[in-house]
């Protein structure tokens, strides 16, 4: 859900902006928590400055790994402390420099709404438990922990210069 979060920052998704908007919201981004808008406002950032200092993913999504260890990042993504810290930075960095909701109102209701069918579903099935162990508990570390390794392979900018052989 989080890489067609992705693919729907940029807008491929419909070629009118405000359906490709309900489509990535409702379709991959109200699952997980967050908006295709909030998103959107973080990851240009990062496109634009991509493995500098002004990188906001360079900071919290490299840097740990380096700093810390590799060890330290797992045990951060499987305890769930790593998904807060992304809640926070895509939540929290919506301001008046980044766009403007389209609806309010649905992009805080769509979470909800999400993740009340998830659990209404389960419990018409009768298996609560299934949603919090099959959804909430992976979706606050597993999911996260895939997530970072492939943005640390993906995005992380060679230390040193590779020297051809001859």
């Amino acid at each position: 859900l989080a890489v067609l979060m992705h693919e729907a920052a940029p807008g491929p998704l419909h070629r009118d902006r405000r359906v490709n908007e309900r489509l990535g919201n409702w379709i991959a981004a109200f699952a997980i928590g967050t908006t295709v808008e909030a998103y959107r406002a973080n990851h240009l950032q990062h496109h634009a400055n991509l493995g500098t200092p002004e990188d906001p993913d360079f900071t919290t999504l490299c840097v740990p790994p380096i700093r810390r260890g590799l060890a330290a990042s797992v045990v951060g993504c499987l305890t769930g402390l790593r998904h807060v810290q992304l809640m926070r930075k895509y939540l929290g960095r919506v301001d008046a420099a980044s766009e403007a909701p389209s609806n309010a109102a649905a992009l805080l209701l769509g979470p909800v709404v999400w993740q009340g069918a998830l659990l209404g579903v389960c419990v018409a099935a009768g298996q609560p438990l299934v949603y919090l162990v099959v959804w909430v508990l992976p979706l606050f570390t597993v999911s996260v922990l895939i997530n970072e390794l492939r943005s640390v392979v993906e995005h992380t900018p060679l230390v040193g210069e590779a020297v051809p052989d001859e």
